[in-house]
């Protein structure tokens, strides 16, 4: 959360490089009923099938671009070295911070169906240039099997390419405004005729029907969905009940779904959202209290939030209280992060004992805005949101709205979003956040904040996730979010463990962030009994670890290898204290230093450390 993040939804993997990281046997992040395809495909394009150790176990295996076939003089163009502006690039942005461009008619990219599954869907993250004044263009791109035509996939580019200029971060899609960056989004759709059985090749090709400039390929999930869900007992269906109206952009659906809604908390039904997709072509949301909503599964239900644009206000998707929300998708037509581009929250969330499981959230503010009690938020797929992937918080304060105890973030692969992928939100106007979990997350390439942001609370879990490719902040950023420091907001007994940081840290904002960054913000008094225990930070794009303010800090076998600088560091204003024990740090590059302590009255202790030793 940088800046106002995600507070507009209050009232935005298989990461390649490095072989395979999110995969899976269980169903995970699926349908229910999902036969699940193990995610984590290897960078050769060969997909692994083993258990995750770290991450999401989801339904479907990434294949990096970088990591295929480029053909026809198609080229893999990469990150070679970090940002000296705070201005974005598409390798930047990109899932390995590579991509391959397809430039000319014939070039091509081409991976091997190496799942050991018949693929019967596609999903492809790309990005095509935006209209010389702005507002994206539409196209297609030609999806190929073992060397013949099969589909043509619809892609475009009016919801990506925003500009910012040197004194505020852009949400204009005026080319003219400044620079560009959100280059990338993802289209995804069944394959049209036999599946792609195992050993065939999948190629994406630029062909002479395909009339954008250029088609930059980032990454594609290979997966078989299963069949949709059947209409559960005692349901009211939203078409056959209450009168909406699938496949129909130019029918609103908002009133019938709303209303059947009404009539499912009174009769205490289920509302079943059938397949298709429902367009609410208004400003306004549903609400609802108490009840579940089940759809078909996240490949065939989609509710689609579609405010005539510019909008002159916005509104969360769903506004659930005490709910549970499972199995469809949420999508939207917002073209930037502001109201008047249609920008609305995904799912605003509160009350007790709610759920939100297997959704798939496109295309909004925040995809998950959630306080309350006793809430789990798991197996979800959340991409190019404008606002955090997922925020865990405790309301805005204000009586019935100032909780955020028993929360937790389980098993949720997100790429792209436009805030923190993952953040803890604690505001200290209201009632002390205690007993948050994050564990075993996916977060890949955020184009605005951090991977992960801890901000306050007590009791915080933070377990076994995989974050990569950070683009603007940290991989993980630990500590009391800016606007609370000076209102008693503190981060008391907070462990974090067992994470995988892949290419943590960036630039942005002309700073030089790390993999990880523990006591960032706060004081010895506000940020206190902090665990960082067993995790990885590979390959940060500065230091491996930065340390900051905090008393009673406890650093231990954590590995750091090659960082761009130290890896570990201390930064100059730190104050409190820390003990580092079993850690170790490799692959430092010339003229660098495995650890660094910048802060004389910082009081460090250590031993048993592998590269380095603390004074």
């Amino acid at each position: 959360m940088h800046g106002s993040a995600g507070a507009s939804s209050a009232g935005g993997h298989a990461d390649s490089l490095g072989g395979s990281n999110t995969g899976g046997g269980s169903a995970g992040l699926g349908d229910a009923g999902a036969d699940a395809t193990a995610s984590g495909g290897s960078s050769g394009g060969g997909g692994s099938t083993a258990a995750p150790t770290v991450g999401a176990a989801t339904p479907f295996i990434s294949y990096e671009a970088e990591s295929g076939t480029p053909g026809g003089g198609a080229s893999v163009v990469s990150l070679s070295s970090p940002p000296t502006t705070k201005f974005s690039s598409p390798q930047l942005e990109a899932s390995g911070h590579a991509y391959v461009n397809l430039g000319a008619s014939g070039q091509s990219v081409t991976w091997t169906n190496d799942t050991g599954k018949n693929i019967t869907a596609i999903n492809v993250r790309y990005s095509i240039p935006d209209a010389s004044g702005g507002g994206g263009i539409t196209s297609t791109l030609d999806l190929l099997v073992d060397g013949a035509f099969r589909q043509a996939l619809n892609v475009n580019s009016k919801r990506t390419w925003v500009y910012e200029g040197s004194a505020y971060d852009g949400m204009d899609n005026t080319p003219s405004s400044g620079d560009p960056h959100v280059f990338w989004d993802e289209t995804h759709a069944f394959i049209e005729g036999a599946a792609i059985a195992p050993g065939s090749a999948i190629t994406l090709q630029k062909d002479a029907s395909n009339l954008a400039a250029y088609y930059n390929v980032d990454v594609v999930d290979l997966e078989a969905p299963p069949a949709p869900l059947m209409q559960p007992a005692n349901s009211l269906s939203v078409v056959s009940d209450c009168g909406a109206r699938a496949n129909d952009s130019g029918f609103d659906s908002t009133s019938a779904i709303q209303n059947c809604i009404n009539q499912a908390q009174s009769s205490k039904q289920v509302v079943w959202i059938p397949q298709g997709t429902f367009y609410l072509n208004t400003t306004k949301g549903l609400s609802m209290n108490g009840i579940t909503v089940q759809g078909a599964g996240m490949w065939y239900s989609t509710v689609y939030y579609n405010p005539p644009l510019p909008a002159s206000s916005t509104s969360n998707v769903l506004s659930p209280t005490s709910s549970t929300l499972k199995g469809f998708s949420i999508d939207g037509n917002a073209v930037s992060e502001t109201t008047a581009g249609g920008n609305g929250g995904g799912i605003n969330i509160k009350g007790n004992d709610w759920l939100v499981d297997s959704l798939w959230i496109q295309h909004e503010g925040a995809g998950v805005w959630a306080d309350g009690t006793n809430g789990t938020v798991q197996n979800c797929r959340i991409n190019n949101t404008w606002a955090d992937g997922i925020n865990l918080n405790n309301g805005n304060g204000a009586p019935g709205n100032n909780t955020g105890n028993n929360l937790s973030a389980i098993n949720n692969f997100i790429r792209g979003s436009g805030d923190d992928g993952l953040a803890i939100n604690d505001t200290s106007s209201a009632v002390e956040m205690n007993t948050i979990t994050l564990r075993s997350n996916t977060v890949v390439a955020p184009w605005w904040a951090n991977n992960i942001g801890i901000y306050g609370g007590v009791n915080v879990l933070v377990e076994n996730n995989l974050v990569t490719d950070s683009v603007k902040e940290y991989g993980i950023s630990i500590g009391v979010f800016s606007g609370n420091l000076t209102a008693g907001g503190y981060l008391q007994n907070a462990t974090i463990q067992e994470n995988t940081v892949r290419r943590g840290g960036s630039f942005g904002y002309a700073i030089q962030y790390p993999g990880i960054g523990i006591g960032v913000t706060g004081t010895p008094s506000t940020i206190s009994d902090i665990t960082l225990k067993g995790n990885v930070v590979d390959d940060a794009m500065f230091d491996g670890v930065d340390v900051g303010s905090a008393s009673g800090m406890v650093i231990e076998n954590n590995a750091v290898t090659s960082p761009g600088l130290a890896g570990f560091a201390v930064t100059s204003s730190a104050a409190g204290n820390a003990s580092f024990t079993g850690n170790t740090v490799s692959g430092i590059l010339a003229g660098q230093m495995p650890y660094t302590d910048q802060a004389p009255g910082f009081l460090a202790s250590g031993s048993g450390n592998v590269g380095f030793t603390v004074p």
